[in-house]
């Protein structure tokens, strides 16, 4: 069985999965729409992308999304679910994780 992640922060949902060498991971961010409950909303993915084992990203806004916030609070509560990409690097990558 694969080892599978998930992290809700807010309004997002953050999931990541192991890459086949163990050297990098397969992750992306959703935001909850259409109800404020992850029982009765959506989740619209966002971002998708691979972190590797020396805690670089490699992302995409998926399916052409733009990013509006507005104010600062909409920009910390996105960069809170992006800080839990790197929060669940060693667990992806047990024994290879550097950063």
């Amino acid at each position: 069985m694969s080892l599978h992640l998930i992290r809700v922060v807010g309004n997002f949902q953050v999931t990541a999965t192991p890459g086949y060498n163990g050297c990098f991971a397969d992750f992306e961010i959703a935001e909850l729409h259409n109800g404020g409950s992850s029982l009765g909303g959506t989740w619209e993915v966002l971002v998708t992308g691979s972190l590797r084992f020396d805690g670089c990203v490699n992302s995409h806004m998926a399916d052409g999304n733009v990013f509006h916030f507005c104010g600062p609070d909409g920009v910390d509560k996105l960069a809170a679910a992006w800080k839990v990409v790197w929060e669940m690097g060693p667990e992806l990558m047990p024994g290879k994780w550097l950063p």
